[in-house]
């Protein structure tokens, strides 16, 4: 879903593409094994100024207009174009898109609404668009919550590691306490 004009759009897509592309294969597998891939943007802005409720693209060389064959495409709906433009399956979508509320009994805009409403007000969806941006926020939290994981073991260590030298050398169990915020049964262990 866009629901600002930025104009780098067909450069989303082509990353989208490419980051379906990537979980598709593994190592050693035949091309032929890549499925299609479809990349759908459904814009609350008509991109191409052309008040078009669909546009539809899919390399192919221009001199002869000769499919080239990826398996790539792309998809962009105008939920802004006029209403008597739009494919009648498309009607009851474009105008749910338009409106956020259900207006017939179509069962699939009915489901749409409902993951909307569930799905609404969670930030950390807003922050996910693809499964490789869901992976890098939850690695980024993962490294985040280990650091500060492993900066706490480390302090802890070097208390430890100092509290044993205060001890060889012969202070008391109150003062290793208090330049190492260890307590006194966590030094008496040592």
């Amino acid at each position: 879903m866009q629901v600002q004009k930025q104009p780098y759009l067909p450069l989303r897509g082509r990353y989208y593409h490419a980051a379906m592309d990537i979980n598709q294969l593994h190592a050693g597998a035949d091309y032929t094994e890549l499925r299609p891939s479809f990349v759908i943007f459904i814009c609350t802005f008509d991109y191409y100024e052309m008040e078009e409720p669909i546009y539809f693209f899919e390399k192919y060389d221009v001199k002869k207009s000769l499919p080239y064959g990826d398996g790539t495409f792309t998809i962009i709906l105008n939920t802004t174009c006029p209403i008597e433009k739009v494919p009648n399956p498309l009607k009851e979508f474009f105008g749910y898109v338009r409106s956020q509320e259900t207006e017939g009994n179509d069962p699939f805009i009915g489901q749409i609404h409902q993951m909307v409403a569930e799905l609404n007000g969670r930030k950390e969806i807003e922050q996910i668009m693809t499964l490789e941006e869901e992976l890098d926020v939850r690695y980024s939290i993962g490294k985040k919550e280990g650091l500060a994981e492993g900066r706490e073991e480390g302090k802890k260590d070097a208390a430890f590691d100092t509290a044993r030298k205060m001890k060889v050398d012969g202070l008391n169990a109150e003062v290793i306490s208090k330049y190492t915020g260890l307590s006194i049964e966590e030094i008496e262990k040592i």
